[in-house]
């Protein structure tokens, strides 16, 4: 897997499907749009390229997409800057090579458990 720290216009960020957050609270999303208004973007989104197209999809943080979305629909600026969608939103954006580069993380993390696990119990 490779990480890079990129810009991407805000028009090209798209909400991924394996986000884990479905719901969202209008007064939380409005709350954080406001945080992000007034302080900036405080963390990177974690986007990868999508399938089709020259979108990107957020994998990571898609609450703060939502906070963006909104100040851009109400014409609103981050620290002085109007946000539309050329706004630059800085993100890493995660290439995997093949898809036993992501499992081999969790398989990884699962064989220390299991180590941990027979340690205590000796």
């Amino acid at each position: 897997m490779t990480t890079t720290e990129t810009t991407i216009p805000l028009g090209k960020l798209v909400p991924s499907g394996s986000n884990v957050r479905r719901i969202t609270d209008k007064a939380d999303r409005a709350a954080l749009a406001a945080s992000i208004e007034h302080h900036g973007l405080i963390q990177n989104l974690v986007v990868r390229k999508a399938g089709k197209g020259n979108k990107y999809e957020v994998v990571a943080d898609g609450r703060r997409l939502d906070a963006l979305s909104l100040l851009m629909k109400d014409g609103r600026s981050i620290e002085g800057v109007a946000v539309t969608k050329d706004y630059p939103v800085r993100a890493v954006l995660k290439v995997w090579q093949r898809r036993r580069d992501f499992a081999g993380g969790e398989r990884a993390a699962r064989r220390h458990v299991r180590s941990c696990l027979r340690a205590v119990l000796q």
